[in-house]
């Protein structure tokens, strides 16, 4: 998961200058698990977070029917 997706690009460019080993394990907000640790996606040189497996569920949203609420 990439940290520019997470934060939106204005937000991520305050950690430029930050080394991965900066960045803080990825938390659940609510039971404070670790699911998450950073890296450096090597093929783009990309700050990201690399999720443990089973830690986050996807789900699919309709656009339309999110939007409505």
């Amino acid at each position: 998961m990439y940290l520019d997706r997470m934060l939106g690009t204005r937000d991520a460019e305050k950690f430029k200058g930050f080394t991965i080993k900066a960045l803080p394990q990825l938390a659940c907000s609510n039971c404070k698990e670790i699911i998450g640790i950073p890296i450096l996606y090597k093929k783009e040189s990309r700050p990201a977070y690399r999720l443990f497996v089973g830690s986050v569920i996807k789900k699919i949203v309709n656009s339309k029917k999110a939007t409505a609420n």
